[in-house]
């Protein structure tokens, strides 16, 4: 399911990466990839929180099991999606 949900995410199928992102996590809940591919599909949908929450998921997962690269990419998409937010706008007048 995760390598599913990579495919899907690549190919900009999001709504249905998130899908298999969630069955993979049911079949192995303890997956750093897992988390960290829910985490780029998250982001992809603007749930920004959730997408964080997924990273920092992946980094904790990932220092468990002393995958150093593994965490060290993980790093990086929770380091650009806190630089997005930086980015975005924060009120309905700053968009314009």
């Amino acid at each position: 399911w995760r390598l599913r949900a990579e495919v899907l995410e690549k190919a900009g199928n999001i709504d249905e990466a998130l899908e298999a992102s969630q069955q993979a996590l049911k079949l192995a809940a303890e997956d750093a990839a897992t988390w960290n591919i829910r985490g780029k599909v998250l982001e992809k949908l603007k749930r920004l929180d959730e997408a964080e929450a997924a990273f920092s998921r992946a980094i904790d997962l990932a220092d468990k099991q002393k995958n150093h690269e593994a965490k060290k990419r993980y790093l990086e998409n929770r380091k650009n999606l806190w630089q997005r937010r930086a980015n975005e706008p924060t009120n309905e007048n700053d968009r314009k």
